[in-house]
């Protein structure tokens, strides 16, 4: 890494004096993982993984291609976020309204989409047990109609906020990253998640 980049990093792993915690979230295929393993890496973040978390405490699920049970799923996020040593970049998370509680205070969430077609032929690019034709596209819809991303006012746009949404279906991994480094450096402070 250059000393530039290596500088930029630095500005943004403390932007306003403090570490930072991101939350990269939005339905399967759309791209959540290809950015947040790299993100985490050059924040000097612990990567959180829904995916990895969900196999770990129901892998009976995940191995027929179903959702996980939400109970285990919350319950092994809540372990997995105690344990990190720091600031994470979480994979994955919230899936449902109900997750938001789960996020450390201070998380910048940031809302990843794209086309629903898109997604489900980036899932069966994946080659992941389960991902047939069928469940990928039910799993797609389900998941884009559990976020509301079919209206304006939904949970997941507002838990994002203005500037923190990202239509990665016509971008490639390297613009998505950059426009996410730009909105936690320069919106990175702004609107994070508190507790009341």
């Amino acid at each position: 890494m250059s000393a530039a980049r290596g500088a930029l990093w630095a500005r943004v792993a403390t932007s306003h004096g403090k570490p930072m915690n991101v939350a990269v979230y939005g339905p399967p295929g759309v791209g959540k993982t290809t950015l947040a393993m790299p993100l985490a890496e050059r924040l000097g973040a612990t990567y959180v993984s829904s995916g990895d978390i969900a196999r770990r405490v129901d892998p009976n699920s995940v191995a027929l291609g179903t959702m996980a049970d939400v109970d285990k799923l919350r319950d092994g996020f809540r372990h997995a976020l105690d344990a990190a040593p720091g600031p994470v970049v979480i994979d994955g998370l919230p899936r449902y309204p109900f997750d938001v509680d789960l996020l450390p205070e201070g998380t910048i969430p940031i809302l990843l989409i794209c086309w629903p077609a898109v997604a489900e032929r980036r899932q069966l690019e994946r080659g992941r047990p389960g991902d047939t034709p069928m469940l990928t596209k039910i799993r797609t819809r389900e998941q884009y109609a559990i976020m509301e991303l079919d209206r304006e006012d939904g949970w997941a746009y507002e838990l994002a906020g203005p500037g923190r949404v990202i239509e990665t279906g016509p971008l490639g991994p390297d613009v998505v990253f950059d426009l996410v480094v730009d909105i936690l450096i320069r919106k990175g402070a702004k609107n994070v998640l508190t507790r009341p």
